[in-house]
């Protein structure tokens, strides 16, 4: 799934995808950030609007920005995305 429909103010030449999976009580988002401007990314942010609250993230530093909004920041290690490269990291969303 492209997120474009959920996913605002994101970092120039990149494109966002997901993949969303029920578990149990919880959503699970796996979200892959990818390079597509033939030059890398140095450093990377992404803004979320979503429909549920998040009550978990892997590989990445989440922080609330306002009622259903989250901005996604890379951990230390994940900052920078080679050309055609890509980083993944996981939300845990409520049911």
């Amino acid at each position: 799934m492209l997120m474009s429909h959920v996913a605002t103010n994101i970092t120039d030449g990149l494109e966002v995808r997901a993949d969303l999976q029920r578990l149990g009580g919880t959503q699970h988002l796996t979200v892959t950030v990818t390079s597509v401007n033939g030059q890398g990314v140095a450093d990377w942010a992404l803004d979320l609007n979503l429909p549920n609250a998040i009550v978990g993230v892997y590989n990445a530093r989440c922080e609330t920005i306002g009622s259903s909004r989250y901005r996604i920041t890379p951990d230390r290690w994940r900052r920078s995305i080679p050309k055609d490269g890509a980083v993944a990291f996981g939300i845990l969303l409520a049911a």
